[in-house]
């Protein structure tokens, strides 16, 4: 259905949407659906009603497939939200160790906030 929307002229983004569907894609793992939005120019680091991103989504639900297809596209590895969270706390939070591992791998800070809150250890 994507393929014939987009050959029609369809977007998948619009300046009126918070969440556009890569979000919903990636918050729901659905790598396939990823793909085909990021070959038809989505954004990969759009930022949803929360400042996240696509791989803080998938980060934060434990979507490991759509997190490595992100990072080998070039998502923002750093990219924090409106509550100063990146994805990998996001993992942490999650208990996701699969994710945090691959995210640490790709360079991922665990350095605490600014003001020493959210330490990675008080987050495990």
């Amino acid at each position: 259905m994507l393929s014939l929307l987009f050959r029609h002229g369809c977007s998948a983004e619009n300046p009126s949407w918070v969440t556009t569907p890569i979000h919903i894609a990636a918050r729901q793992g659905h790598h396939d659906v990823v793909s085909l939005l990021l070959e038809n120019n989505t954004n990969i680091n759009a930022l949803d009603e929360d400042s996240r991103t696509p791989l803080q989504l998938a980060a934060q639900r434990g979507n490991i497939n759509v997190v490595q297809q992100l990072l080998s596209l070039g998502a923002d590895i750093t990219a924090i939200d409106k509550w100063s969270q990146s994805a990998v706390r996001l993992a942490i939070d999650g208990g996701h160790v699969e994710i945090v591992s691959l995210l640490m791998d790709h360079g991922a800070s665990l350095k605490a906030n600014a003001d020493g809150s959210n330490h990675p250890l008080h987050l495990a």
